[in-house]
């Protein structure tokens, strides 16, 4: 049960990581639109 309870903790850790990047990344690029920065 310890083993599944480490796995699910580092899953749940990598998601929210991989989320957070893909929010500022896609905030990032809507800021650029806004400014017309993008092609």
């Amino acid at each position: 049960m310890d083993e599944f309870i480490g796995m699910l903790d580092d899953h749940m850790v990598r998601y929210r990581d991989k989320r957070i990047k893909m929010e500022s990344d896609m905030s990032i690029m809507g800021q650029r639109r806004r400014l017309g920065l993008t092609a």
